[in-house]
């Protein structure tokens, strides 16, 4: 299965981290599931970060699984997040590039 027919979806909620693995079919059809991941959310409450450390064990544990689950080592991910505290900002930035 080549690599880049591969989508992981990711969901950090209040309750659980949850992540799906799927193969991409661009025929129409809907993507083929092969592994999903779980874990209980300890790190946020009511959608907000508040223990980074313990978001990102919950976020390695259900990764953990749903590699095992797939068969795929997980190397990106589409990550969905929501919540009303959820925003941008416009901003513009300048960057020196050196020509050493």
């Amino acid at each position: 299965m080549a690599k880049e027919n591969i989508i992981v979806g990711l969901d950090v909620g209040t309750c659980f981290i949850r992540l799906v693995v799927a193969k991409a079919v661009f025929d129409g059809k809907k993507p083929q599931i092969i592994g999903v991941g779980q874990a209980p959310s300890f790190g946020l409450r009511r959608g907000v970060v508040v223990d980074i450390d313990e978001t990102v064990n919950n976020i390695s544990q259900a990764v953990q699984e749903a590699e095992r689950n797939s068969g795929i080592s997980i190397e990106k991910v589409v990550v969905g997040i929501s919540g009303n505290h959820i925003g941008t900002k416009p901003s513009k930035g300048v960057v020196a590039v050196s020509r050493a």
